[in-house]
């Protein structure tokens, strides 16, 4: 029996799904199944998965279903001891499914799901930087109830977990986020493995990428309802919906609705009041040109547009200024700047962070002592090479 089934649901794919099957193909660790599931093709996706003979590919065909009934009949017919979900057009470092089995023999006891970092490649080929799937707040569900930190041929689950609660369930475009939470909720620990293993494939219609506002509303609705009103976990319950709702602000930023992305802000900041003086808020704006959407006609920009992202703070800042008290919009205003600093030095422009953080400092000097703030802008002083030597150096500490 092999150790792993690797699960394609494969919807008229015969464009790209030639590139998954290769990718499984080369991996190091050989002990495996893919098994593809066709839903209802009307292109030329079997020739192109017959084109690619090989005994341990499995290939079943059904009606039209949707990728969720699609990855539940694979996980019906699977035989492995482990699951990974890998969907056609994306693919994985060759060392993936080694990397993530090692991470499981390094942590044995328990429920636990394996996870790797990963990364966006946009129709060029053209690779963005690595997301680290790190929890933020410990391997349970804590981070999960706030965001989903990896995409889903980033994990590997044993079979028993995830035929244990039955599988995916139909969810928009949050089905997977969806089984990590039920998983987490259950007791499973998540186990971060920092190696880049997985590849996402960014196209203009990629339906995962669009913020599904219902659909994440109606998860985080339908999550909380299980979750008893004396569990600790509720401490938390506003940021979770804050963090739905400053993503959706970031993606209707991206999609140039400044209208509906204010609101969105409003709707944040009144789930978890902190929201509006959280650094990642906004930095996370300053970077919404990278939040791909449903129809987008761009390819993935890795970089900062310093143009778009001085045009939301400002846009954001206004409305602060406009709708919020004066606390409120000072604790916003040192947050936003700081945010657009950090942005800047991270894109080793220099002069654009300086001149953010300094507006900080010089309106709070006791901020020049915060690692953050302060750090950053004596980093920046830097001669170049210096400033380059140093960050090697933490990459490689890293």
């Amino acid at each position: 029996m092999p150790t792993i089934s690797v699960i394609t649901p494969a919807y008229n794919a015969a464009g790209h799904i030639g590139r998954t099957i290769a990718s499984v193909q080369s991996q190091t660790f050989n002990d495996w199944e893919h098994i593809i599931i066709d839903d209802g093709s009307s292109d030329d996706t079997p020739a192109v998965v017959a084109a690619h003979p090989d005994e341990r590919i499995r290939f079943v065909q059904q009606s039209n279903q949707g990728p969720s009934a699609a990855r539940n009949h694979g996980i019906n017919l699977a035989r492995g001891e482990y699951l990974i979900f890998l969907d056609a057009g994306d693919w994985w470092a060759k060392d993936c499914l080694e990397v993530l089995l090692n991470g499981f023999r390094e942590r044995q006891g328990g429920d636990v799901i394996a996870h790797g970092d990963w990364a966006l490649v946009d129709l060029f080929g053209n690779v963005g930087r690595v997301h680290s799937s790190r929890f933020a707040r410990g391997d349970g569900p804590a981070t999960l109830l706030l965001y989903n930190p990896f995409c889903i041929h980033a994990a590997l689950v044993p079979t028993a977990l995830v035929a244990g609660i039955g599988g995916f369930r139909k969810s928009g475009s949050v089905e997977d986020w969806q089984l990590w939470l039920r998983l987490a909720l259950g007791g499973c620990r998540f186990i971060h493995v920092p190696r880049l293993v997985a590849y996402y494939h960014w196209q203009p219609d990629s339906r995962s990428k669009a913020i599904d506002q219902r659909g994440t509303i109606q998860l985080l609705d339908a999550t909380w309802a299980t979750i008893s009103p004396d569990d600790p976990l509720q401490a938390i319950r506003g940021q979770s919906y804050a963090t739905a709702y400053v993503d959706m602000c970031v993606s209707r930023f991206g999609q140039g609705d400044v209208e509906q992305a204010l609101a969105d802000f409003d709707t944040a900041v009144s789930c978890h009041p902190p929201t509006i003086g959280e650094i990642d808020t906004y930095y996370r704006i300053a970077y919404a040109e990278q939040a791909p959407h449903e129809g987008a006609d761009e390819v993935l920009n890795d970089e900062l547009d310093e143009s778009a992202a001085r045009t939301r703070i400002d846009q954001i800042l206004n409305h602060l200024n406009n709708k919020y008290q004066p606390a409120q919009r000072e604790a916003g205003r040192r947050a936003a700047f700081t945010a657009l600093g950090l942005a800047g030095y991270h894109e080793q422009r220099h002069t654009l962070a300086r001149a953010c953080l300094w507006s900080v400092i010089r309106e709070n000097p006791s901020s020049l002592q915060d690692r953050t703030v302060g750090g950053t802008f004596i980093k920046t002083l830097m001669p170049a090479g210096l400033l380059n030597d140093l960050r090697k150096w933490r990459q490689g500490a890293a």
